[in-house]
Parts: structure tokens; C-alpha cells; sequence
């Protein structure tokens, strides 16, 4: 271990907070809902009672978020929505799906019938929250359901934080914006798949699975011009979508975040 004491400074950087991480994945979903455009300016002040934090975990999650590529660092002017192609998301879902097919394939044979059965109500709670009008619980058991078939491997953990980075293309708290995404969220052929022990299936069913969910995203960003989007304008509170039924929220209506 490097010597930290007296005047001599870390030389490894500090990981970022709880907190940071959660607002780096709502402000991740408020620009996949489309409700935040490219080259729109993100202010740390404007989204404090949005997401119910102060403006410091705001502020590291925008620095974490500008490392990943999705918002821009301007000198004098803070930072703004980057700018996306198509082929850029499309790349995210299939290395997403490409990862998520290795971990679930390096735990395959040692599902039990147990496993099976609790995937299998899950599946089956999703049918029940959409059809009851939750899509925010939907996209909440979606998420877990993914969690569920990658998180038994003990594999590097790179494999995870790339999953994790993933998430953030997918607005889990915004299903409801995105026409035909609740619908895309049964996992029936992956779920038969690993019944059947088939890694090859598997890997095809989470590959058909994730790109049909891919191009439903990118259909809804391109109905908001996402793609084509201007400068966009200071984004505050007030302009954003805050429909308790088309994001996740509590009782005070700020933002839920998942927790990964």
C-alpha cells in the first residue's frame, strides 16, 4: 500500500458514493426517456429536488457520467447531454447481451428446479404489474430478473460493472414513455432455454431479447428527435416530465433510483 500520510496524496481515485451512483442512473434515465435532449444543459442546482439529494452526489454523478461518454464537460459552460448515434446504443445492447449470455451460460448447469420456479414468478409478476397498470414495477422486476440469472457467477467483476454500466441505456423507471417496451419484458424463451440446459438458446434468446428492447428504445428516442436535436436549452425541474405513472417515484414524487 502507497504511503498516504503526512503531505503525501492518494494516487488512486476515490470511488464514487452510493448516492452519486443512483443519480448517475436517474439522470442516465431522464436522458434515455428522452426527457432530457443532447446538447441540453445539465445544471446540478435544478435537479436537487427532482432526485431528493444534494447538489454534491449530483456533481460526482455527472463527473462519473462524463467519463462514460454520456454528458459533456463545456470549460465556462458546465456540462450537457452528449450527443448519441444509433449504432452507438445499438453497440451498449449488444455487448450488454453479449456479457449477460457468458455469465448466465457459466452458471447454467448449476441451476436447480428452484431457481427455475422463482424465475418463473417473476416472469409471471411482470405479467401481473403490467396488466394492473405498474410500469415502474415492471421495469424494477425486469431488472431483478436479469439480476437474478447473472449475479449467481462469482466471475471478475468487471463482467458486472459493465452490466451495470448498461442499465443506464435502459430507462427502468420510464417504461411507461416507451410503447411497446412493457410487452417486450417476458422472458418465456429465456426462462425455456435454461430449462433445457441449452447454452446456444441461452445466448440466442437474451441476444433476440435485448435487441428487441434496442430498437424499441431507439424508436421512442427518435419520435422525441432525439437523434436530431439542436442546442438544447438549460434543463430545470420544472420542464421535466414528472408523472408519477411514467417514472419512479415516492410519496414527495422524486425519483426512486434501483438499486443495482
Amino acid at each position: 500500500m502507497p504511503n498516504v500520510t503526512g503531505t503525501v496524496s492518494p494516487t488512486y481515485p476515490l470511488r464514487p458514493t452510493k448516492l452519486a451512483l443512483d443519480a448517475a442512473s436517474c439522470i442516465g434515465e431522464l436522458v434515455f426517456s428522452g426527457q432530457l435532449a443532447p446538447g441540453t444543459r445539465i445544471r446540478p442546482q435544478d435537479l436537487t429536488s427532482m432526485l431528493g439529494v444534494s447538489t454534491t452526489p449530483i456533481r460526482e454523478a455527472l463527473v462519473l457520467l462524463e467519463k462514460e461518454g454520456l454528458v459533456n464537460l463545456e470549460p465556462r459552460r458546465g456540462y450537457s447531454v452528449a450527443r448519441l448515434a444509433r449504432g452507438d446504443i445499438r453497440d451498449v445492447f449488444k455487448l450488454a447481451a453479449h456479457v449477460e449470455s457468458i455469465l448466465v451460460q457459466r452458471t447454467i448447469d448449476s441451476l436447480v428446479e428452484a431457481d427455475l420456479r422463482a424465475l418463473e414468478e417473476l416472469d409471471a409478476s411482470i405479467a401481473h404489474e403490467a396488466a394492473t397498470g405498474e410500469p415502474v414495477r415492471v421495469g424494477e422486476l425486469n431488472r431483478l430478473f436479469h439480476d437474478t440469472i447473472t449475479r449467481r457467477t462469482t466471475d471478475p467483476q468487471l463482467l458486472h460493472r459493465f452490466m451495470s454500466l448498461a442499465w443506464r441505456f435502459r430507462p427502468v423507471h420510464f417504461y411507461a414513455l416507451i410503447p411497446g417496451w412493457i410487452e417486450a419484458t417476458r422472458h418465456g424463451e429465456i426462462i425455456e432455454a435454461l430449462r433445457a440446459r441449452d447454452a446456444a438458446r441461452v445466448a440466442a434468446a437474451i441476444r433476440a431479447h435485448t435487441e428487441a428492447s434496442c430498437e424499441l428504445l431507439i424508436r421512442h428516442l427518435e419520435s422525441t428527435g432525439f437523434f436530431e436535436a439542436g442546442t438544447g436549452h438549460v434543463a430545470t425541474s420544472g420542464k421535466l416530465k414528472d408523472s408519477k405513472n411514467t417514472r419512479g417515484g415516492d410519496s414527495s414524487g422524486r425519483v426512486r433510483p434501483y438499486d443495482p
